[in-house]
């Protein structure tokens, strides 16, 4: 009901005035959507049981009274906070402490043996210097939390999006020139020991590669956010059946006039090439980036 009636209170004109045809149309069209609202409510309602309607009714009404500002009569909240304030200040009820004994612990000595209560809310100064032994402790964690190395966020995959939607994808241009390879010992790339992207189940790549870790010969793992984690043969888990370290085809990102990959003196490398930590990416505007995390 109390829906109802808002919904009529919305559609009665509050007053009359001249409009022109645009202004007629828009207020003649608010209106019939009104009603269709007021209607729907008054079907809601009327489908509801005797007990639902009045609790929904009385459900509109405490909130309207809520929302208006007259909702916050002194009487509501009086009732309520005065006995609160009476139960609080009604602490008196002791009379096996007399009121004389409060005026000697104001004044002598001998008062803290009959103060023992009050000393027991005193006592809380006395566990300080117990507090303040088992303060070390979390220094010694806080030493302990630094030994973690941060990790280095590398932005190097940027390079390739040339769709710009933020990941290294299908959509990219160069997506066809990368390779996951599975050494077979040799330490050298073979078109048997390579699998693209897309046959190894790899459909997306971010762009913020955790980090680049070199062990011995053997590149340690390249991390890639949390869409894919390429992991060289050696790694002990792996989260995916097929992994391995991250191959690009030089040769075809030149044709494709993709930046160019160098080696730490400089050179040029050319033919399929993993990516591992010392290696740059050279632009064609001749800006280096390195790929690893200084």
């Amino acid at each position: 009901m109390a829906l109802a009636v808002a919904l009529s209170a919305d559609v009665a004109p509050a007053q009359e005035r001249v409009l022109d045809d645009d202004q007629a149309a828009a207020v003649a069209e608010a209106v019939e959507r009104l009603r269709a609202l007021r209607a729907e409510a008054e079907a809601l309602l009327d489908a509801l049981a005797p007990e639902l309607r009045r609790e929904v009714e009385r459900r509109l009404e405490a909130e309207d009274r809520e929302v208006s500002p007259e909702s916050a009569d002194p009487e509501s909240t009086s009732p309520e906070t005065a006995p609160e304030a009476e139960t609080s200040v009604d602490p008196p009820p002791s009379p096996a402490e007399p009121p004389a004994e409060a005026t000697p612990a104001e004044g002598t000595g001998a008062a803290p043996p009959r103060a023992a209560a009050p000393a027991a809310v005193g006592a809380e100064p006395s566990p300080g210097p117990a507090a303040a032994a088992a303060e070390p402790p979390p220094p010694a964690r806080a030493t302990q939390q630094p030994a973690r190395a941060p990790r280095r966020t590398c932005n190097t995959l940027a390079l390739f999006d040339s769709s710009g939607d933020g990941l290294f994808s299908g959509s990219d241009r160069h997506w066809r020139h990368f390779y996951l390879w599975n050494d077979d010992g040799d330490a050298a790339v073979s078109p048997e020991e390579i699998t693209s992207l897309f046959d190894a189940g790899v459909r997306q790549v971010r762009l913020d590669l955790q980090r680049f870790d070199a062990v011995g010969d053997r590149s340690g793992e390249i991390e890639v956010g949390a869409y894919i984690v390429l992991r060289s043969p050696s790694a002990r888990r792996s989260k995916f059946a097929n992994s391995g370290r991250l191959v690009l085809d030089t040769d075809d990102v030149l044709r494709s006039r993709g930046p160019r990959l160098v080696g730490p003196s400089g050179e040029t490398l050319a033919g399929l090439q993993p990516i591992v930590a010392g290696l740059s990416l050279v632009l064609p505007d001749g800006q280096r980036i390195a790929l690893d995390c200084p």
